[in-house]
């Protein structure tokens, strides 16, 4: 039983947690259904009697109320609403319409260092929905501002985003039964396998294949990409020296545990050479650990087409 002072602490404590959900900058249905519940619980408080209340118990609830409000002073923060909604649109707005389902869908997790080319590859696939996280990074509900405070920095405080969205549109896909090949890196072996698992659990073809180029070129070519999206006003998207080489010391033994995994139908490999031309180097029914290719390629002698390319953006860009 409350005392009426402590009834007085109960009115203000709700009174003061509604009011700042209902300044969040950010309001969700779930923060405009706290703000109410909080306005409700003041009301409650106020035209009742002291004894009517448990203080203990109920001082403890617009605590929990305004718990997850920290987590959303953060700028990086995004709600399952938003989530949902930006979801749709991406899907509504890049073509996913226009693949058709099937019977026997395929999956294809595709790997290779930044800057490797994969992109190049994923046109080869006829009916098939390319899922790219950096892409998604630029549709954070606050990217404006997180790019206005963090600089390149932008890149890393949009890691949680972007995997929530590759999740969750990935399901919507398997859901759906379309072909899809998911873009990554191959750095370590637990997110291609897992998007695998995921996939062959939904009934799945599962495939992998990476994009090899040699590392310096890749290296080059992260740069050369940096420097021409600021040209071009857009977003720049830095990698990092440390980055990159824990995608170059991951690559190799990652591909090996996916190949012997189980998890994949089929492995192949192209490599990028003479920084335009793309060949298949590695067939599904290769018996060699990819490692071998791997590292052969990443470390190979370069054409001087390929020196006169590193030299000419390490120059520019020192």
């Amino acid at each position: 039983m409350a005392t009426i002072m402590e009834r007085d602490v109960l009115i203000e404590a709700a009174s003061y947690t509604a009011a700042v959900i209902a300044r969040f900058p950010i309001q969700t249905d779930e923060t405009k259904r706290l703000a109410k519940q909080g306005w409700k619980m003041r009301n409650d408080y106020l035209y009742s009697e002291a004894k009517e209340w448990d203080f203990y118990k109920e001082v403890e609830i617009p605590k929990e109320m305004r718990a997850p409000m920290k987590h959303r002073e953060n700028i990086t923060y995004f709600s399952v609403e938003e989530l949902d909604k930006i979801s749709r649109k991406i899907l509504e707005t890049r073509g996913y319409n226009e693949i058709k389902s099937q019977i026997n869908p395929k999956v294809t997790v595709l790997g290779g260092l930044a800057g490797s080319g994969k992109s190049n590859y994923m046109y080869t696939l006829e009916n098939t929905y390319a899922i790219i996280g950096d892409e998604y990074r630029l549709e954070h509900p606050r990217f404006e501002e997180i790019k206005e405070q963090y600089g390149d920095d932008w890149v890393f405080k949009t890691n949680e985003f972007a995997g929530a969205m590759v999740k969750k549109i990935s399901e919507q896909v398997a859901k759906d039964k379309k072909n899809v090949v998911i873009e990554g890196t191959f750095r370590t072996y637990e997110a291609p396998a897992n998007t695998l698992k995921q996939f062959k659990e939904a009934g799945y073809e599962t495939y992998a294949h990476i994009v090899l180029c040699h590392k310096d070129i890749a290296k080059a070519s992260t740069v050369e990409r940096y420097y021409k999206m600021k040209e071009a006003a857009l977003p720049s998207r830095i990698v990092t020296n440390e980055k990159f080489e824990e995608m170059l010391n991951g690559l190799a033994k990652t591909a090996d545990r996916i190949k012997e995994s189980g998890l994949v139908k089929g492995f192949t490999m192209s490599t990028r050479r003479d920084l335009d031309q793309f060949t298949i180097i590695y067939n599904a029914d290769d018996t060699r650990k990819p490692s071998e290719i791997i590292n052969k390629e990443i470390s190979r002698q370069l054409s001087l087409k390929e020196q006169e390319f590193v030299e000419r953006i390490n120059k520019q860009h020192k």
